[in-house]
This record gives structure tokens, sequence and C-alpha cells, in this order.
């Protein structure tokens, strides 16, 4: 039996069914067998016994006690969380490359995995390894050893491939940086708060044109922060045009994760409009994995640019009905800032082209180092929409910030050179979630054009630039060793880095080319996190 009818079956029926005795490996004509109560009691206890002690023997107590507490630790997710995952379309993709590696004797495991994981975050002792074994429903778990070192292949070899991009971003900075003159007090000017007040007005509007969540006949909920900063006389706020910012956050998250950068733009006079893109945000994810609510849908991708669209239409009507709104707000050069998900939705406002057709062959098949690129599973899903989607692009948008965006399956690079707007974006040389290489400094390199700026983070995450969520804002746990240290310098960047571009290519201010050069990054950068600017970038060779 297959499909997610069986992890349905299996799983309901686990806790009469015989659970694994024995972990198989294979490679080739090759196979090893340990008792799985071996394996348990190595991780309770430290001792080697049986068919374990003859393999484990092999390595060194170090890496064995390594071993020991990677099966020791557990994963604080609930079963109904796990159960959500488990089912919804992305843990599918998931189950399925893994299922290729963890097999049961009738093939790919991911029906048995599925439901072994569901009843191990069920067990007293939580999610882990070993009652992941212990729960896994079937006579053996079998390890397919071909899969596996090719999967630790894929690991290397994309290891030294993001190095050797890390190190020709770097190398490239560093000589364009030696013939650039410094902008005076370089390090100083725009890292520190500015000279202005701020107000924030929330808006809880609604788009009627779209449909809203569950078909809701209601519309389109679009609440909304405006950040409006506060002038210091009367001239100021008459005669002077004011830059806009449209501030997308990713998914699972909140209008809250970037306030800060939002507070620091305002701090300027920037008036800078933060969405929260309702089918997308933390509290959808919330809902969902509690069981209330459908999971997110790929329409979600047309919907986020369209938020955005939705806001500068209200912010349009706003300056003729209400005084607290600037007569010369440039809505029709608002910047488009987005981190990850967003990254993608300012991509698409500024004109980055979907094609449908290329992501959908370039996403059949699956291969298990496809989980190397944890985004593919959002992109892949995003060919599941109608061919007939409407067009993304707003001709309002004058640049784009994209930090952390995903691009190579929803935007080939015919469809990303197609912006043709001030482009700058932001990686992390460390971020696995949707990885530097592939994502952001392969698609940079095949630009062309002017007004192109790529910021390398070399040791960012893809978290890294994130402000600290509330506690209750958490959809999902993410360890501090997956966040990475010194976001604090990195949000540093962000925030010196999106003002320069914003004044420079919002409000046309170009005095600001100075500070979107690799001799400014060069002075920003801070050994705990160096910081790497340039505005073309060659392949490494």
């Amino acid at each position: 039996m297959a499909g997610w009818g069986a992890i349905a079956l299996v799983a309901t029926s686990a806790t009469s069914a015989t659970s694994a005795e024995t972990l198989s490996v294979t490679y080739g004509s090759i196979q090893a067998q340990v008792p799985v109560e071996e394996v348990e009691l190595f991780a309770q206890t430290g001792q080697l016994t049986g068919e374990l002690a003859q393999y484990g023997g092999l390595f060194p107590a170090a890496q064995r006690e390594r071993f020991r507490a990677i099966l020791q630790r557990t994963v604080p997710l609930d079963a109904t969380l796990v159960s959500q995952l488990v089912y919804s379309p992305t843990g599918e993709i998931i189950l399925d490359r893994l299922g290729q590696i963890i097999q049961e004797p009738n093939g790919n495991g991911a029906a048995a995995l599925g439901a072994g994981l569901v009843q191990a975050a069920a067990s007293p002792e939580g999610l882990n390894l070993v009652s992941l074994l212990r729960q896994f429903p079937a006579p053996a778990v079998q390890l397919n050893g071909e899969v596996a070192v090719a999967m630790a292949e894929a690991v290397g070899q994309r290891l030294q491939e993001r190095d050797r991009w890390v190190s020709a971003v770097e190398a490239q900075a560093a000589q364009a940086a030696q013939t650039q003159p410094l902008p005076p007090d370089a390090t100083a000017q725009l890292t520190q708060p500015g000279k202005y007040t701020w107000q924030r007005l929330s808006f809880n509007w609604v788009d009627s044109s779209r449909p809203g969540e569950s078909g809701s006949p209601l519309g389109r909920a679009v609440p909304t922060d405006l950040y409006l900063p506060q002038p210091g006389n009367a001239q100021a706020a008459a005669n002077q045009p004011v830059p806009l910012v449209l501030l997308s956050h990713g998914v699972a998250s909140n209008r809250q994760i970037l306030a800060y950068l939002a507070e620091h733009l305002a701090s300027h006079g920037i008036v800078v409009a933060v969405p929260e893109h309702v089918g997308s945000n933390g509290s959808k994810f919330q809902r969902y994995f509690e069981g209330v609510a459908e999971p997110p849908t790929p329409r979600e991708a047309l919907d986020r640019p369209q938020d955005l669209s939705f806001i500068l239409d209200q912010l349009t009507a706003l300056q003729l009905a209400d005084a607290r709104i600037p007569e010369r707000l440039q809505v029709d050069r608002a910047v488009a800032i987005g981190q990850s998900f967003g990254g993608y939705t300012a991509l698409a406002l500024g004109g980055a082209e979907l094609n449908l057709a290329t992501l959908r062959q370039a996403c059949q098949g699956g291969k298990p180092e496809d989980l190397l690129n944890l985004s593919l599973l959002l992109q892949c899903r995003l060919g599941e929409l109608d061919n007939s989607i409407p067009a993304l692009k707003d001709e309002r948008v004058a640049a784009v910030l994209a930090v952390n965006p995903f691009t190579s399956r929803v935007f080939n690079p015919a469809g990303l050179g197609a912006m043709q707007v001030p482009l700058m974006v932001v990686a992390g040389g460390a971020d696995f979630v949707v990885p530097a290489v592939e994502e952001q400094l392969a698609p940079f390199a095949g630009l062309t054009g002017a007004n192109r700026y790529l910021a390398l983070l070399r040791n960012g995450t893809h978290f890294s630039v994130l402000g600290e969520p509330a506690p209750e804002d958490k959809a999902l746990p993410i360890a501090a060793s997956v966040v990475g240290p010194h976001g604090d310098v990195a949000r540093e960047y962000l925030e010196a880095l999106s003002l320069a571009f914003v004044l420079r290519h919002g409000l046309g201010d170009r005095s600001y080319d100075a500070y979107l050069t690799p001799a400014y990054g060069q002075a920003l950068s801070r050994p705990e996190m160096p910081l790497s600017v340039v505005q073309s970038l060659n392949q490494p060779e």
C-alpha cells in the first residue's frame, strides 16, 4: 500500500504492531545487522555489546560519544505538531526523500517513518532517534548505505562549493575596495538612530477584491503597521519628499520580527509600511499545528505581492483623507524590502517573473539531497498554481532589497533578469534553509546592468537579521545554534545598508552611492561577522 493513507493506517495500528528489532545497513552486497536493543543500551550507558561492539569499535571514542549524544537528543515537538507536519504536503515530500535512505522491507520507508515519528513524539521519552527506532512499525529499519553515502558526498560537495563562492565574493570585494574612496564617518553615520521621533499607526485593512482565509467572502485581511516619522519643523513636512518602504516578513513569522528595521528607518525620516501576510504568518502556522486550520496554500505566493500593492492603493487614498499621512509621500517610488519568503515577495513585486513551466520541469523527481536546500520544498509547491497567474509587478516600486530570498526554481535566469529596478541582495554564507550559492550568489552572478548590489555575511544564517520574537509568537521552535551568533552585528549591517539603499534609490540622493560600495562594506565589516559588498560578481573558477 502506498501514499499517505498508508501512514494513517500504519499510525493507527502502531500500538499493536511489531516494533523494529533490527537496524540493518546495506551497501551493495554488504549487509550489517545490529539489534535495536544494543543501540538502546549504548545510548543509555555508553556500553558497546554484541554486534554493535564489532562495528562501534572501528570508531574513536570521541566519535562514539558524539553519536551517543545524537541518539539521546530529544526534539521538543509534541505529537500533534509532528502529526500535522507528517500529513502536510511538505511533510509528504520530506518523508519520501528520507524514505529512500530509511527503508522498510518493501522499499521506501516513508509511511513507516511517518507513523514512527508520530508515535515517538507521543512516547514518554519524547522524539529522539532511540524512540523512533523503538516505534518504527516494521521488523527492521533498513538503511540504504549507497543512498546515504551519496547524501554525505552531496553535503561535502555543497560545502566546498559554498567556500569557493564565498572566497570569490570576498576577493572581488577586497580588490574593488582598493580603488574607492570612503565616505566621511563611514562606520558610524548610517548605523546610528536618526533625528526623527516616530509613531506607529495600525490599520486593519481588508482587500474585498480577493478571497480571505478559508475562502471567506469578506476579503483578504491585510493588517498593517505604519511607522511615521514626525518632522522636526513645518518646512520639512511641507517641502521635502518622504521616502516609503514596504517591509515583508518571512514564512511562519509576523510583522514584529523586523520592527527594529522599521524603527531605524523611521528615525531617519522614512515611512515604513509593515503588513502581516495572514496566509503564511506565525499565527496561521500555529493554528495549523493545533489542527484548527488548513495548511498554507501555494496561492500565498500571489497574495503576498498583492498585499503590498493593496497597501500602496490604501496609502494613495489616505494622502487625501488623513492629515497624518505626508502629502509628499513617495507612493510611486516605494522600496520593497523582504526577508526569505518576503524576499521573494519583494522580487516579484519589483518585476521578477515566475515561469511555472520551467519550475515544474525543474521540480520533477526528487532525491534525498534536495533536502540540503529546504527552500525547494516551498518553491516546488508553487508549481500547483494555475497557469493563468496575474501580473505581480507594480510600477510604483522603484527598488528592491531582498534578504535571504529563494530564486532558483521560481525565477529562472530570464525571470530574475527581467527586473529593471535597482536591486540589493543580502545573503548569509551559513544559511542552510535558503542556501546562498544556489539561491542568491549564482543568480546574482547572472545579472547584468547597473545598480546591482550583493551583500554577503560570511557567517550569516537564515535567521541572523531577524529580531527576537515574543515567546507566544514562536510557531516553530528554533535552537540558538541554528539561529547562530552575532545577530546584533547582522542587524546593524542591515540597518545601515537598507538606509543607504532607500535614500539612494527611493529618494534619489546620489550622495549615498558611496555607502553602497565594496569600500563601505569593508569599513562596516567586523571580524565576528565578516561583510563583503560587490556590485557585480564573476563565477569562481
